[in-house]
C-alpha cells in the first residue's frame, strides 16, 4: 500500500507537470469526483477543468469555490443527465468545441437504488447506463482529445471509479440485462464489462492510460435518493474502523495520485486498482473471457448499443 503521506507529497509536486492541464470530471459535483476535482485544481498550474453533473446550483457553487482555491484555474460546469447517451454526446461536443487536447477523463457518475430495472427513454437501465454505457461513451467520444495530449508530460488518462477486482461471469444471452435484471447482476455486468473494455482500449491506444478503480467504502452522498433508514445504514457502515473504509479526503488524494503519477503511466495494459492504489483484478476470470472471445462480444455489444441509440434514439434488443 502507498502511504497517504507519500501520496500527498507526490500530489504537492504536480505543478512540475507544467501549466494548462485539461481535465473532465463526470460526476464531478459530488462525492469522489468532486473531491478529486478540488485537489486537481489545488495542486496543478493554471488547469482547465470541466465539471459535468445534474445539479446547476452545486456546479455554480463549485466554480466559485475552485476559483478561490486557484485563481489561475478555468472551471466550467456542464449540466447534463448522463444516464442518457444523447446528453453524453452533447456534453462531449461542448468540451471538444473548446479544447484541442485532454489530459484526464475522470468518470464517477453513479446511482444507488433498491429499485429494479428502471428504463430510460433510450431503452437502457438508468443504473447500468451511469455505471457503464455512459462512461464508455465519454471515453470513445473524447479519445481523440486524449490522444492529442501534448509532450513533454504526455499525461493522457482515463479513470472509471467502480469496483475493480470484483469481475465475474457474464450473462452472454442478455448482456444489457433486459430480461434477467437484478441489482447484483447489474453491478457484476458493469464491473466486468468495464474491466474488459478498458483492457481492450489500453491495447488499442497504448499512449493513453486506462484505470479502473475500486475506491473502498467512502462516505459520499450517493445514497441521497434512498429512504432515510437506508441512508442511515450507509453512513454507519462507512464509519466502521476497517482498512477499506476510506475518508472522502483520502479517496480524493488517492485518485488524484492515480490520475497523475508515473506509477500508472500508459503501457498498453489497463491498471485495475483497489482503495490502496495497489493492483486489484480477478485475472483468472478476465483472461478466460479474453481468451474465449467474450471480451470482443462485450465490445461488439457496446458499439451496437451506441449505434442504435445514436441512429434510432433507443436500444431495443
Amino acid at each position: 500500500m502507498v502511504h497517504i503521506k507519500a501520496i500527498r507529497a507526490a500530489n504537492a509536486e504536480l505543478k512540475s507537470l507544467g501549466p494548462g492541464l485539461v481535465a473532465v470530471f463526470v460526476g464531478g459535483t459530488s462525492g469522489i469526483g468532486e473531491t478529486t476535482a478540488r485537489e486537481f485544481v489545488r495542486q496543478t498550474d493554471s488547469p482547465r477543468v470541466y465539471l459535468i453533473g445534474r445539479n446547476q446550483t452545486q456546479g455554480t457553487n463549485l466554480i466559485s469555490e475552485f476559483k478561490t482555491i486557484n485563481t489561475k484555474a478555468t472551471v466550467n460546469f456542464i449540466q447534463a443527465d448522463v444516464s442518457l447517451l444523447k446528453n453524453v454526446d452533447a456534453a462531449c461536443a461542448e468540451v471538444t468545441s473548446q479544447e484541442s487536447h485532454l489530459n484526464l477523463l475522470f468518470l464517477s457518475p453513479g446511482l444507488l437504488t433498491m429499485r429494479g430495472r428502471t428504463e430510460t427513454a433510450e431503452g437502457l437501465d438508468a443504473k447500468f447506463a451511469l455505471h457503464y454505457y455512459a462512461r464508455l461513451r465519454f471515453v470513445t467520444n473524447l479519445l481523440p482529445l486524449l490522444q492529442s495530449a501534448p509532450e513533454p508530460q504526455k499525461l493522457s488518462r482515463v479513470i472509471s471509479v467502480l469496483a475493480a477486482g470484483l469481475e465475474t461471469s457474464l450473462n452472454m444471452a442478455d448482456l444489457q440485462l433486459k430480461n434477467a435484471y437484478t441489482l447484483k447482476a447489474c453491478a457484476d455486468h458493469a464491473t466486468t464489462m468495464t474491466s474488459l473494455s478498458l483492457r481492450r482500449l489500453a491495447r488499442q491506444y497504448p499512449t493513453t492510460s486506462f484505470i479502473h478503480s475500486a475506491p473502498g467504502g467512502v462516505r459520499t452522498n450517493i445514497a441521497r435518493d434512498m429512504n432515510p433508514l437506508m441512508r442511515l445504514g450507509m453512513n454507519l457502515v462507512t464509519r466502521l474502523p476497517l482498512p477499506m473504509i476510506v475518508s472522502l479526503r483520502d479517496s480524493g488524494d488517492r485518485h488524484l495520485y492515480a490520475a497523475t503519477n508515473a506509477a500508472f503511466k500508459a503501457d498498453g495494459k489497463a491498471h485495475l486498482i483497489g482503495w490502496s492504489n495497489e493492483p486489484s483484478a480477478n485475472e483468472t476470470v478476465l483472461q478466460e473471457q479474453e481468451g474465449s472471445g467474450i471480451s470482443e462480444e462485450v465490445w461488439k455489444h457496446t458499439e451496437e448499443v451506441f449505434e442504435k441509440v445514436q441512429n434510432e434514439g433507443k436500444y431495443d434488443s
